[in-house]
This record gives structure tokens, sequence and C-alpha cells, in this order.
């Protein structure tokens, strides 16, 4: 996957991402793979069995785009928020839970014979997209002060 600026995406590497995000990742596969397969086949194309690339990214800013021969789920989560001061002189820390934005955007789609499509898209935590080779999936304009986006990616080769 490219980003349109390196600047406008964070991303949380594999080895960086807690237990739960590693199960999130044997579990999709061990629930989707199959119907992955066949979604692929009835495109006219293969996947490869073996993970790309397994990342959370948090979209800040333009965009980013799938490569070639790449198909790629994102699995909307919830966005990071500042930690506070937990803790701090022998406090216990309050947690609260605060209902989560919808994730809104776009996404960028080439046309055959040139040009792109674009189709908006509204997501909640846990909804999953599908975007395969040479998407771009963008922020939208009007998403106002929840003008980001955080996702699991879960990325295979086509072959």
């Amino acid at each position: 996957m490219e980003s349109v600026e390196d600047t406008d995406i964070l991303r949380l590497q594999i080895l960086s991402q807690p237990p739960s995000a590693q199960e999130l990742n044997v579990g999709f596969h061990k629930v989707m793979r199959n119907t992955m397969y066949k979604w692929a086949k009835g495109k006219g194309f293969d996947i490869n069995p073996v993970t790309f690339n397994a990342n959370i990214f948090w979209l800040r800013g333009q965009g980013m785009k799938i490569s070639e021969r790449m198909v790629a789920v994102l699995i909307f989560v919830r966005r990071p928020r500042p930690r506070g001061d937990e803790g701090a002189k022998g406090t216990a820390a309050v947690t609260t839970v605060q209902e989560e934005p919808p994730s809104k955007g776009i996404i960028r789609s080439p046309k055959a014979g040139g040009g792109t499509t674009e189709s908006w898209f509204e997501c909640q935590v846990g909804e999953m997209i599908l975007l395969h080779s040479g998407e771009r999936v963008l922020l939208r304009e009007d998403a106002g002060k929840d003008r980001d986006i955080c996702f699991y990616c879960i990325a295979h080769r086509t072959i």
C-alpha cells in the first residue's frame, strides 16, 4: 500500500499491536478465508494465502492507495485518544466509554477507460470494506472535527 503523504497516516506495525489486534487477524482468517477466496474467484483472480500486511492505520489527512495486485480488508476500529493523567499522585484512573462517531470517507476507484469514480461511506466500529488494486480511501471534507479514520488493514497479494 502507498500513502499519499507520509505525514497524513500513522501505522502501528504488527509487532507493536496489542494482543487483541493479533487475535483479530487470526480470527478473521479463520472465519473469512474461504469467503475471500470465493469472492476473488468470482472476480477472476486468486488471493495469495499468505498475509502480505496486517497493520493498524490512523488516517488523518489526504488518504492512501492500494497498490497494484493487492486486495485489502479494512475493519474500522476506535480512534486513538489522549490518555490524560491516569493514575497520577496515587489516584485511580477513571475510564469512561464514549460513543465513537462514524468514520466518514470516500473510496476512489479507477475506471477501465480512464478517470475515476467515487463512492461515499460512513462506517461504525467493526464494519468492513474491501479495496482492491488502485483504489484509494480518502477522508471526507464534511466530517468536521472527526475528520480521521482508524482501521485494521489485512492485505493480500493477488495472483
